[in-house]
């Protein structure tokens, strides 16, 4: 569900930067497969980290 939401948000967000900087949403379709990318990479970072943490503190690793 988590990814799902992440790819629906960044390509939404890139319509409305497209809108936003041009005028038109399709303007912001090059930009989606770049946030989309960066999107998914900074969750698995963080859920990764986290994870880590987290198994470090409670012994789960």
């Amino acid at each position: 569900y988590a990814i799902l939401n992440l790819i629906t948000t960044s390509i939404l967000g890139s319509l409305v930067l497209g809108l936003i900087a041009r005028g038109k949403a399709k303007y912001g379709a090059r930009y989606i497969p770049i946030i989309v990318t960066f999107s998914l990479l900074i969750f698995f970072l963080v859920r990764k980290t986290v994870s880590s943490l987290l198994g470090d503190v409670f012994g789960l690793a």
